[in-house]
């Protein structure tokens, strides 16, 4: 089964913990929790992160954070939430927790566009990605 990941882009200078060595923490248990409580999935012991800092969650086929009332913010690719408030992440989206620690977020879903596809035919069925395009013979064939 596939899980998302945060891969871990940047840690704060001052701020020295265990993090997995590989630098990829496996989301294999929704919600997510983040801070610096024991009960958070991902623990970061640092006096500027709330005890329930942010979650991350997966609601109506979609992966969204959470802040949860932190004092010093949780950042989606610069912007900051409000306490409360719910961001869906997309696959790259770069979340930063208290300016302490950067994670990216890798959705394992996401469907990724490779350049160098050409058009295929193969015994008349004409397959072009680029302009999504599929032809049946001389028909266009509709996909959802």
């Amino acid at each position: 089964m596939l899980h998302p990941q945060l891969r871990i882009e940047q840690v704060a200078p001052a701020y020295e913990q265990t993090l997995p060595p590989n630098g990829v923490i496996t989301l294999r248990t929704l919600p997510f929790c983040i801070g610096r409580g024991f009960a958070n999935e991902l623990r970061v012991d640092h006096t500027d992160v709330s005890r329930r800092h942010a979650c991350v969650r997966f609601e109506d086929d979609y992966y969204l954070i959470e802040d949860l009332g932190s004092r010093n913010g949780t950042l989606v690719n610069g912007v900051r939430l409000a306490g409360g408030e719910q961001r869906r992440l997309r696959d790259g989206d770069i979340i930063q927790v208290a300016g302490i620690i950067s994670l990216a977020f890798v959705d394992p879903f996401v469907t990724r566009e490779q350049p160098d596809i050409r058009p295929m035919r193969v015994r008349g069925l004409w397959l072009d990605p680029q302009a999504q395009i599929v032809l049946l013979g001389s028909e266009r064939v509709d996909l959802p």
